[in-house]
């Protein structure tokens, strides 16, 4: 494999891309990118073969162009496992795969050339190709022999070789990640005569058996964690009332003899936010791991999170309170019991915490300790849960990747680009214009205080900032 492949493939690709974009007449786009692979098979540009000694996952045993992978369309996907931009391919890549299998003679090779040593180590590209469910075979090219060879200087570096390992197209970049499907559909089109194409299978043995077995509430790839102080009521306290009048309520369970806040013990702990990204959710734990339940604090005894009506017999109530009495004390949900938001399978849906959908979040920041912001990584957008209401709304992202850099929209206007950590930081502004300690002004003595939610917006390698307040642009 020579850098002189390179020398004509990569300026070739480039100037036929922007042909391909300037015509939506698909038929004249097939010829045209037909008439590009009849000139790379006249110039005769093979590949050498894979060399030996190389690690190997998601097979058996080691590919070789010239035996396992003759008669293939084979897409060399160079890559490196912490490039943001070499992640948003995946699914690009999987959309092919979906479509064309190895039986129809398509295959992707994973390619897997480190930028910094870390990235080298076998059992971190094993975790990376769990977590991004990567199927296809993955070569280690820890030493960067193929991409030294070839001469390759980008990440990602999408190589797409016919059944004889001729090179056809070079993607450099993420910018035409949209042509992929177009330029493998009009590639294996070329090759679909007689003998052209095999069918072989491969030995192939994904690592997904590796993965833990999931029981209760393990977590699979924990990407971030946030924390908050939070006053809680101790349902293990004995109710103290403030007089002798019995502390119970009437018939209907709507009346208490004494408020509440006036015999429950309160303390002040710390709630933790975890980003189960591998499960697709947002786990509320105590600092001791375990997972906070939700708690019945309103005086009819229904759950806000699971909206069952529990009546205090059914109650977990302190084992000294007279269950003839019904006393409401604030107490545990029977039904749903705890703080998962989010589930398994992945998605985009706003709604009650147990119906909505992420998808690979990673980022999570408290602004109160019933408001948390979470980075929905894969949806590219920025969902805010209330604990409180048990529910989550997208504030920002349209759920699409954008490539905007400058931002300015309204919320679910702004496109984003893979949002993935946030931090939440308050400043007082200038004295409120009302003079007074009115509800804008708050605790500030006086002045304003606005909530911005950092954000870094990974896909375009930036810092963003989300107003949740009215606010005067900074650079004024």
């Amino acid at each position: 494999m020579e850098n002189n492949i390179l020398e004509f493939i990569l300026p070739a690709c480039a100037d036929l891309l922007e042909v391909l974009k300037s015509t939506n007449d698909n038929t004249k786009r097939e010829e045209i990118l037909l008439k590009h692979f009849n000139l790379c098979l006249q110039k005769n540009l093979q590949l050498d073969d894979f060399p030996s000694g190389l690690e190997w996952f998601n097979v058996s045993r080691p590919l070789t162009l010239s035996g396992d992978l003759k008669g293939k369309v084979v897409l060399l996907d160079f890559f490196t496992y912490c490039c943001i931009n070499c992640l948003h391919l995946f699914p690009y890549i999987k959309q092919v795969e979906e479509e064309f299998s190895v039986a129809d003679g398509f295959v992707v090779v994973g390619v897997h050339s480190a930028k910094f040593d870390n990235e080298k180590d076998s059992a971190n590209i094993l975790a990376a190709i769990q977590r991004y469910n990567l199927s296809h075979p993955v070569v280690n090219d820890s030493g960067g022999i193929l991409w030294n060879q070839l001469g390759i200087g980008h990440w990602p570096t999408l190589l797409l070789l016919g059944p004889n390992k001729e090179v056809l197209f070079l993607l450099a970049g993420e910018g035409m990640k949209h042509e992929l499907l177009f330029i493998v559909r009009t590639a294996l089109k070329h090759y679909a005569g007689p003998g052209q194409l095999s069918d072989n299978k491969l030995p192939l043995a994904p690592a997904s058996h590796l993965l833990a077995e999931k029981k209760g509430v393990s977590l699979l790839f924990p990407g971030k964690v946030a924390s908050c102080q939070v006053i809680r009521n101790d349902s293990r306290q004995t109710p103290k009332p403030v007089s002798d009048q019995t502390v119970a309520f009437g018939d209907n369970l709507k009346e208490p003899a004494v408020p509440l806040d006036q015999f429950v013990h309160k303390y002040e702990t710390e709630r933790l936010a975890v980003a189960d990204t591998g499960n697709h959710r947002i786990l509320i734990l105590t600092t001791s791991g375990k997972l906070e339940v939700c708690i019945l604090d309103n005086i009819d005894g229904i759950c806000s999170h699971c909206y069952s009506k529990q009546l205090a017999h059914t109650l977990q109530l302190p084992a000294n309170v007279d269950m003839e009495t019904k006393v409401l004390f604030t107490s545990t949900c029977l039904v749903c019991q705890t703080f998962i938001v989010g589930g398994d399978k992945l998605g985009f849906v706003d709604g009650h915490i147990h119906e909505a959908k992420f998808n690979c979040p990673q980022g999570v920041a408290f602004r109160n300790p019933n408001v948390l912001y979470v980075a929905d990584t894969e949806n590219h957008a920025i969902r805010e849960i209330n604990l409180k209401t048990s529910q989550v709304s997208t504030v920002a992202g349209t759920g699409s990747q954008g490539d905007n850099l400058e931002g300015g929209r309204l919320g679910v206007d702004q496109p984003l680009s893979s949002p993935w950590d946030l931090c939440m930081v308050s400043r007082a502004l200038v004295p409120c214009r009302k003079g007074c300690q009115c509800e804008t002004c708050g605790s500030a003595g006086g002045r304003t205080v606005e909530d911005i939610l950092l954000v870094a917006m990974a896909g375009t390698h930036q810092i963003w900032g989300l107003f949740l307040n009215d606010t005067f642009c900074w650079r004024q």
